[in-house]
């Protein structure tokens, strides 16, 4: 026994975790199978916190996410997080930026087993060309009831806060849909979740990027779809603003993550005008916009192939607004940012093709 109920908790699925720097503990990853004699430990959890990377590959994020990955069942993970969480600090954050302690952390937390009412595969998805581990890896389901496919949002730390239904019918007035009445129909009565105060995966890019010194570009989307094929095809620290629009919060922790932010919007008006407005408002980072073929308006309408394509042209945002000026006269206000494409291939390297694992 430790004096960590967290590290005496977490070590039951993981072999080897033995005290490293600071509140870091490392150990044999469970997730691909790591033997000790076999391999050297990849596995690092924060004793703290909750959060976790795997060094080899199998990505990172809070303690939810872990045990999902090991197949440990959803009641199971609501036991083990309720006796925890008063072991766990909030994630680190620049208290200049704000005083609000609870910033990028759920005030209405879920338990897990409600995505239990949502588990079966959405074929649509399927039949778009994504496969059942990118669906499973993400808790993307489907809501027979409303006919709309669910993706769970999640805060920082991967504690579920929300659900968010796209409809499949095209009957219904919002193709998207935040969960709140159904959840109250769950006896959640308070719940409430401002949409804007989170991104869909940041949860997983957070454990990869902030405070890697190689600083990793950031891929940003608007929807869940688009974030999706991004992930499958590659680029594992993909997020999504589940919108055209950036929040302050979301802005927030965009910059503070250190390396270059790609944006990846739609390419029809109302993405255009989004990457401007975006573009213009990111301080704290470099901005650079992907450049689409003509006629594809979605990063899920592009193979692998143009996919990466379409990453390594990249441009910065200045050369990008010269091209779409009738798209960024509004918010630029004589603005300039980057110093043209030059030097845009060194800073975004050719990611592994392989799906994130």
């Amino acid at each position: 026994m430790t004096q960590s109920p967290v590290v005496d908790e977490i070590s039951k699925y993981v072999t080897g975790l033995k005290k490293g720097a600071g509140n870091n503990w490392i150990g044999f990853c469970p997730i691909h199978g790591e033997q000790a004699g076999k391999s050297k430990p990849s596995f690092s959890l924060n004793a703290s916190t909750g959060m976790w990377y795997c060094f080899a590959g199998c990505g990172g994020g809070g303690l939810p996410t872990f045990l999902k990955l090991l197949d440990v069942p959803r009641p199971r993970v609501d036991s083990l997080m309720t006796r925890l969480k008063p072991h766990l600090t909030p994630v680190e954050k620049k208290k200049d930026l704000t005083q609000d302690r609870g910033l990028f952390q759920t005030p209405y937390p879920l338990p897990e087993r409600i995505l239990g009412l949502y588990e079966e595969c959405p074929l649509g998805l399927i039949e778009a060309g994504f496969t059942e581990e990118t669906l499973w890896m993400h808790d993307v389901g489907f809501d027979e009831e409303q006919q709309r496919i669910t993706f769970p949002i999640r805060d920082l730390t991967g504690t579920l806060a929300g659900i968010s239904g796209r409809d499949v019918t095209g009957r219904s007035m919002e193709k998207y849909k935040v969960y709140q009445r159904e959840l109250h129909d769950l006896g959640f009565q308070n719940y409430h979740l401002e949409k804007g105060h989170y991104l869909w995966r940041w949860d997983r890019v957070y454990p990869n990027v902030y405070g890697n010194p190689e600083r990793p570009p950031v891929y940003v989307t608007e929807g869940f779809k688009a974030c999706l094929w991004m992930v499958q095809n590659g680029f594992p620290n993909t997020v999504a603003l589940m919108g055209a629009s950036m929040t302050d919060v979301q802005k927030m922790f965009l910059e503070r993550l250190g390396g270059p932010i790609v944006l990846c919007l739609d390419n029809n008006p109302a993405g255009l005008k989004g990457t401007a407005r975006i573009g213009y408002r990111i301080s704290g980072a470099r901005v650079l916009v992907m450049r689409y073929p003509p006629e594809v308006q979605q990063p899920d309408g592009l193979s692998n192939e143009a996919l990466h394509e379409a990453i390594s042209r990249a441009l910065s945002l200045s050369t990008w607004s010269n091209q779409n000026a009738q798209y960024v006269s509004k918010f630029s206000n004589g603005r300039t940012q980057g110093e043209g494409r030059q030097g845009v291939a060194r800073l975004l390297p050719r990611p592994s093709r392989h799906p994130e694992g």
